[in-house]
């Protein structure tokens, strides 16, 4: 699928999730967060809340449904039903893999290699579940295993300076939010494959718990016992970050 893979390739590049205060209010929405004003390194429409899983409804109410677009693509063959189906999953799948392996050129590589298994894989979505829940738990199932081929390299990340000309206090915030955000990537860094996979699910993708255990294939208590293990990891990495 040549054109396919260039179309992901050209799309999903620098797509990523965004470490915050509001991603730390969401993963401790007991606490108080320590925040200032954040100078964002995005605009317009891409700054965007971060994504569910299910993606939001369209203001047109004649947008077709995953399974419609599905069904269309087999009896056809329209390629068109596909890239619908890739416009509206390339930025949210982006953003989970990325906040699974924390670097950018990865996060490309392994979405591509998400939609163009995915693709070809879809004679094998018998509509058991949703097409998203299915989408997703391919994504997490390919991004582990890029995780585990990694496994003896440790994860690195680059923050990515904003630059910016203006006043001293506007420097400072981005240095701030510059500071908080590899914090919060080395401290997700450190967790295990499982336990990051829970909170970028639930923190970034705003899933539910129901929703994780279906993705992940697990029972909901052990979707709790992950986000408990995850969030006590976290609170000893971020405390200075927070007001518990």
């Amino acid at each position: 699928m040549p054109i396919l893979r260039a179309k992901i390739h050209g799309s999903c590049s620098q797509i990523g999730a965004k470490f915050d205060s509001d991603f730390l209010a969401k993963v401790f929405p007991g606490a108080s967060v320590l925040s200032y004003e954040v100078v964002s390194a995005v605009s317009g429409d891409e700054e965007k809340e971060l994504y569910p899983v299910t993606p939001p409804a369209s203001d047109s109410v004649e947008a077709p449904q995953d399974e419609d677009l599905l069904r269309h693509y087999r009896r056809s063959g329209d390629r068109e039903a596909l890239d619908c189906l890739l416009k509206r999953y390339l930025r949210p799948i982006r953003g989970l893999v990325f906040g699974m392996v924390l670097d950018h050129s990865l996060a490309d590589d392994v979405t591509q290699e998400v939609f163009l298994r995915a693709f070809r894989q879809l004679d094998t979505y018998r509509g058991e579940a949703r097409f998203s829940t299915w989408l997703y738990r391919l994504a997490m199932n390919v991004t582990y295993s890029s995780l585990r081929r990694q496994r003896s390299t440790r994860v690195e990340y680059h923050a990515e300076m904003v630059e910016r000309v203006g006043a001293a206090e506007e420097a400072v915030r981005v240095a701030l939010q510059t500071e908080l955000d590899e914090q919060i990537t080395a401290a997700l860094a450190d967790l295990s494959p499982k336990l990051r996979a829970v909170m970028v699910l639930t923190a970034i993708d705003g899933a539910s718990v129901a929703e994780v255990a279906r993705i992940e294939g697990c029972t909901q208590a052990t979707v709790y016992w992950r986000l408990h293990k995850a969030r006590r990891q976290l609170t000893h990495r971020l405390r200075r970050y927070l007001s518990l």
